[in-house]
């Protein structure tokens, strides 16, 4: 079950400030949180029950009872997490200091990425990419890679799945897109302009378009049919994207592998097919 304290935690920053008050007080006090109802919680918090509904529903939960049985059950069933706490990059640290932060900081993310991960919207992703005509990923920078892996991914198992890591050939080719195709738009921050502005295009086209972002409410997971999320660990100002792009790679490996489930002997003989091409030497 979701951890709704660890999704709390990844969100609390950029909540309003009624939701906020209920959100600090539940973090704070998770062990009262099992003995109040949502009047006692708002009463407890200064907030408000439709502060605490909206709460719930930004979180992907249900309602109160669920946020609430979330917090109960994770607090029997599972220890206690490490912070992601910043690893100072100083003048003269040791490799393996950086080795252990480094892998501890991925283990972590790995582990948080079951909390924000919504089942049906893999499904509902999965879905699009099989009526999809054509599919355009847009992704810059680190995002870019990952947006690369995916479009490998796809035409391995036949599907017409295109990335360009110029933004303005982006812009260009989703212009010409229509509402049988699809956009998969890629960007940890869900503020990177280029990606935002051809999605925004796109939906002006009637063609469906899947985000996949940090968690949290964002300008570009707004546009999607389809809201994909990764956890919120990594800062945004970093000296590069190491977390955020490990968590990424493995959503698409979740949604790669179910697509392949789906129809798994006819995806295997297409998977075969392109490893025998790139493997079998020319005559």
């Amino acid at each position: 079950m979701k951890n709704g304290i660890e999704i709390i935690k990844q969100v609390i920053g950029e909540l309003p400030k009624a939701e906020k008050k209920a959100a600090s007080f539940i973090v704070n006090n998770p062990d009262k949180i099992r003995l109040l109802n949502i009047s006692q919680l708002a009463e407890a918090s200064l907030s408000s029950t439709a502060a605490i509904v909206r709460l719930c529903k930004r979180l992907n939960f249900e309602g109160f009872q669920q946020l609430k049985l979330s917090i109960v059950v994770n607090a029997i069933t599972k220890p206690e997490k490490k912070s992601f706490e910043d690893f100072k990059i100083e003048k003269g640290v040791k490799i393996n200091e950086i080795i252990s932060s480094s892998s501890e900081k991925v283990k972590n993310a790995i582990n948080l990425v079951p909390e924000v991960i919504d089942n049906e919207s893999i499904k509902d992703a999965a879905n699009l990419i099989h009526k999809a005509g054509n599919i355009l990923i847009l992704g810059i920078g680190a995002s870019g890679i990952v947006a690369l892996d995916l479009m490998q991914k796809l035409q391995r198992i036949g599907v017409q799945a295109y990335y360009y890591p110029d933004a303005d050939m982006q812009l260009t080719t989703v212009c010409n897109m229509s509402k049988s195709d699809l956009c998969i738009g890629i960007s940890y921050s869900g503020q990177n302009p280029s990606v935002i502005k051809a999605l925004k295009q796109a939906k002006l086209q009637n063609t469906k378009c899947i985000t996949l972002t940090r968690f949290g409410s964002n300008k570009l997971s707004e546009l999607g049919d389809v809201k994909l999320f990764v956890p919120a660990v990594e800062p945004l100002i970093r000296e590069a994207a190491t977390v955020s792009r490990i968590s990424q790679l493995f959503i698409i490996d979740v949604l790669f592998t179910y697509l392949i489930s789906l129809n798994p002997d006819k995806i295997k003989q297409s998977l075969k097919k392109t490893w025998e091409i790139i493997h079998t030497e020319y005559a």
